[in-house]
């Protein structure tokens, strides 16, 4: 074996008599191809005195690092474990004693696979998942693996599939991001072990589809954070309840059972005419555990929890789902009330009828689908609702056109988008579909008529845009411009007062016939819009008929 001579002879530096036995039984495993140089050589020498040196609590600048270990051919230090390693280093006997061989040091090492796993889940749990670069900057560390856990020796991570031992690795992950399980939990054994196990016993009782499931300190443990009126009574009722029926795919994360809670919250803050802030969706009520619950009937079903008086009406799901399926019932009845009006074109039925004519209010629209205060437009509700009713009373929409939310909620939308535009003066960019829906005559069926009264709207005075009847005859003239200009005849339909209407001031009867035959003879491209802001007199309707009154 070498000797402190030949090192000395090879020209490598500070090799002392007393340390070459530990340098040599780190240079004989080196490859060949990593020691035949007296650079490698000396790289080896320079990191074992460094690995000495972090032994004896000396501080390095730079820091012992991977390239150190690199040098001394310990291949089992990665980026995985090497915060693991140094630290366990610096912790070691100051003498060296602990890592002076390549058995020792190596020995060091495989403990430290579980030291690092430690290390790594309490850095995950501490950060929150991040960790922060030396810039301040941060970003999302890797989600700890099976593997870690395993390394900490903690138990029931790996007892069933590997699909169920990836959901509580994946749940027990989503534990330690939150803010109450901090590194201090996570790296000890007998704290991390209780998360895990309340979290077996949480996702256990997601099966039993019954209550008496973990308290709501327990769920705590694995940093569930409960509003107040969910942690005791009746709302802890209606959650416990919940929560036994969800199947673990609705619990394995803490954000999907804090879901939960916040629904069973919400239900709650509704009764007795309360809201929900936020507002309660389909989509929770149903991941609640209740069924028939859509986006249609959804304000029914609030507003059927919201006229309970008590918390208990809504302790259990059995009281939940009653409730909804009641809202369910209000929901259509007030479809019924809608789809009879629009049936009837607004006028009377029979008073022995057994389904009575009655005049849609706002509350019939909100419990249809359609809350219209939650629409930007410049009516109140109730002078919505009339305006809306108008929209019923065309021949043009029946029944079949209004019974289901999905086809009432877009009339609304698209009135209330032509309300808006008139008050604020706003562009208006619907299409021939749009004013379809509202069962306006000629534009439904033209795109250019479409564009025109499109154009023209925006700058009206609500009060004349406010009925069906106003929009259709607006709708009637931009048909009859963009008809005579695509067939080359001139209207016999149209008047100075339908052109002023639309909003061609110039036009009277003494030019009428100037402006008609001007129209007739135009492109239907230049007419699409009332008026541009360029001075081309023949790209908008305004120009064409300025030319024909000049």
């Amino acid at each position: 074996a070498p000797t402190a001579d030949d090192y000395a002879a090879a020209g490598l530096t500070d090799v002392s008599a007393g340390a070459v036995d530990g340098l040599n039984s780190f240079l004989g495993p080196l490859p060949t191809d990593g020691k035949d140089t007296a650079d490698e050589i000396q790289a080896m020498v320079d990191a074992y005195s460094r690995l000495l040196a972090t032994a004896a609590g000396e501080t390095l600048n730079p820091a012992l690092g991977q390239s150190d270990f690199d040098a001394l051919g310990m291949d089992s230090v990665t980026e995985t474990n090497l915060a693991a390693v140094i630290e366990v280093v610096g912790k070691s006997a100051d003498d060296g004693s602990d890592v002076a061989s390549r058995g020792a040091l190596a020995g060091m090492v495989n403990s430290a696979e579980s030291l690092a796993a430690g290390f790594y889940l309490r850095d995950y749990a501490e950060g929150d998942g991040l960790k922060e670069n030396d810039d301040g900057t941060q970003e999302a560390m890797t989600a700890p693996t099976l593997d870690q856990y395993l390394q900490v020796a903690v138990t029931g991570m790996d007892a069933g599939t590997d699909a169920e031992n990836a959901q509580i690795v994946g749940a027990v992950n989503s534990a330690l991001v939150t803010v109450p399980v901090d590194g201090a939990i996570a790296s000890e054994k007998e704290t991390l072990q209780t998360v895990i196990d309340q979290y077996l016993d949480v996702l256990a009782h997601a099966e039993t589809n019954t209550t008496g499931g973990p308290t709501a300190a327990e769920y705590a443990v694995i940093g569930v954070e409960l509003a107040d009126s969910v942690k005791t009574g009746d709302g802890f009722a209606l959650l416990d309840e919940a929560i036994g029926s969800a199947g673990k795919d609705g619990v394995d994360t803490v954000p999907k059972i804090e879901g939960l809670a916040s629904t069973a919250a919400r239900i709650l803050d509704t009764v007795d005419g309360g809201t929900a802030d936020p507002a309660l969706t389909a989509s929770e009520l149903t991941d609640l555990g209740l069924t028939g619950v859509t986006d249609g009937n959804l304000n029914a079903v609030v507003d059927a929890i919201a006229a309970k008086t008590s918390t208990s009406d809504v302790a259990n799901l059995t009281k939940l789902q009653a409730i909804a399926d009641d809202g369910d019932q209000n929901h259509s009845d007030a479809l019924g009330v809608i789809a009879r009006y629009a049936g009837a074109n607004g006028s009377a039925q029979n008073t022995g009828d057994s389904d009575p004519f009655v005049t849609p209010l706002d509350s019939d629209y909100r419990t249809a689908g359609v809350d219209l205060s939650e629409l930007t437009v410049p009516l109140d509700s109730s002078n919505f609702a009339d305006a809306l009713n108008t929209v019923l009373e065309a021949s043009t929409v029946t029944d079949t056109h209004v019974d289901t939310s999905p086809e009432l909620k877009p009339i609304a939308e698209t009135y209330a988008e032509i309300l808006t535009a008139a008050a604020d003066t706003s562009s208006l960019n619907l299409d021939k579909a749009d004013y379809d829906r509202l069962g306006l005559t000629g534009v439904s069926s033209d795109d250019a008529a479409a564009d025109l009264l499109s154009s023209a709207l925006p700058g009206k005075a609500v009060a004349e845009v406010d009925t069906w009847g106003e929009l259709e005859a607006l709708a009637v003239t931009a048909y009859e411009v963009i008809d005579s200009a695509t067939s080359d005849s001139v209207s016999s339909s149209l008047s100075a007062s339908d052109l002023n209407d639309l909003g061609l001031s110039t036009v009277t009867p003494d030019n009428l016939d100037a402006v008609l035959q001007t129209i007739a003879d135009s492109d239907p491209s230049d007419l699409q819009a009332l008026s541009d802001t360029d001075s081309d007199a023949t790209n908008d309707l305004t120009n064409v008929v300025g030319t024909a009154v000049s």
